[in-house]
C-alpha cells in the first residue's frame, strides 16, 4: 500500500484487501505450499492446529486480519472468501463488527 500511496493512486481507486478465513492447520499449509503469494506464518497454522475448535480460530484470525487492514490508510473495504460457505462468511462478519454502509 505504501507504493500505491506515493502515487496517488489510493485517491483515484478503490483498494479493496481480500480476506480468506483458514478453518483447520492441514488446509492453512495446502494453501501456503500452493500459493507462493499466500503469506501464512507458522504462528498462524500453530494457531489452528493447537485450538479446541480450530474453525473458531480461523473465524478469529480473520476478523483480526481484517482489524488490522481497515486501518491501513488507501483500503477501502475487504472481501471476504470463503467459497460456498455463507455460514463462515456470516461468522466472520459478525467477529469482526462488520456493518453494511
Amino acid at each position: 500500500m505504501s507504493h500505491i500511496r506515493e502515487r496517488g493512486l489510493h485517491d483515484k481507486t478503490c483498494v479493496i484487501a481480500g480476506v480468506m478465513p483458514v478453518t483447520s492447520a492441514q488446509r492453512a499449509v495446502t494453501l501456503a505450499e500452493k500459493y507462493c503469494h499466500l503469506d501464512i506464518g507458522d504462528g498462524v497454522v500453530e494457531r489452528l492446529d493447537t485450538a479446541q475448535d480450530s474453525r473458531e480460530a480461523g473465524v478469529h484470525l480473520a476478523a483480526e486480519t481484517i482489524a488490522y487492514v481497515q486501518k491501513v490508510p488507501g483500503v477501502r473495504g475487504v472481501h471476504i472468501s470463503t467459497g460456498e460457505d455463507h455460514g463462515l462468511a456470516a461468522d466472520v462478519i459478525a467477529a469482526a463488527g462488520l456493518e453494511r454502509n
